[in-house]
C-alpha cells in the first residue's frame, strides 16, 4: 500500500505541464476487516475519511475504532438535526470587562448537551454542523439569542454590546447582514 501511495504521489506530465497529487488512501485487510464486498468497501471508506481528517498524503488502515467513530457521528448528527430544528442549545454569556472590572460587553457562547453524549464540545459539534448544512440555522438561533441579551441589558439600564462567534461559512452566507438586522429589530 505504501508503494501505491508513493507511485500516486510522483509528478506526471499533462501536455507541457508537470502535475502532482497528494493522495490519501484508506485500506482494509481481508478477511480480518470483513468477508463480504460491501463491508470491505464501507470500512475502506471509513479509513479513507480518517486519513483525510488526519491530513493529506497518508495511508490509514481500517480499525474497529473507526467504525465506532462513524456510529457516533451518525447518532450525533441525528441529535444535532433535532436540536437545531427546535433550538435545543444553551447560550452562555461570557462577560467582557475593562481593567477596573466594569462590564463593557459580553460574548455569547453556544453550548450543547445531550442525554446520549453529555456536554458536547463546540470543537466537535460546530464542524459537524458545517458539514451537514446546519450551521446557518444555528447561527440564526445565536443571532436572536445575542439580540435578546443585548435588549435585556438595555432594558435594565446597562446597554452592552454582545458578540457572537460565526463560522467562516456563516460569514460567506448571503443575507447575513439582513439576518442580524432582523434579529436586532425583533428583540429591540
Amino acid at each position: 500500500a505504501q508503494l501505491v501511495l508513493a507511485a500516486l504521489a510522483r509528478p506526471f506530465a499533462v501536455g507541457s505541464d508537470e502535475l502532482s497529487i497528494t493522495p490519501t488512501l484508506g485500506a482494509v485487510l481481508a478477511p480480518q476487516d470483513g468477508t463480504d464486498f460491501g463491508t470491505l468497501v464501507r470500512r475502506a471508506e471509513l479509513a479513507l475519511h480518517a486519513g483525510k481528517d488526519r491530513g493529506r498524503g497518508c495511508l490509514v488502515f481500517f480499525e474497529d475504532a473507526l467504525d465506532n467513530d462513524a456510529q457516533r457521528r451518525v447518532r450525533m448528527t441525528s441529535l444535532l438535526r433535532v436540536d437545531t430544528d427546535r433550538n435545543g442549545f444553551r447560550f452562555v454569556a461570557q462577560p467582557k470587562v475593562d481593567a477596573s472590572g466594569r462590564p463593557v460587553g459580553a460574548e455569547l457562547l453556544m453550548r450543547w448537551t445531550t442525554e446520549a453524549f453529555g456536554s458536547v464540545s463546540p470543537m466537535e459539534f460546530i464542524p459537524l454542523a458545517e458539514k451537514v448544512g446546519l450551521i446557518q440555522l444555528m447561527g440564526r438561533h445565536a443571532a436572536h439569542a445575542a439580540a435578546q441579551l443585548a435588549a435585556g441589558c438595555a432594558e435594565i439600564g446597562q446597554p452592552l454590546p454582545v458578540a457572537v462567534n460565526l463560522s467562516p461559512k456563516q460569514l460567506l452566507q448571503p443575507g447575513l447582514d439582513g439576518l442580524l438586522l432582523h434579529a436586532c429589530r425583533r428583540h429591540g
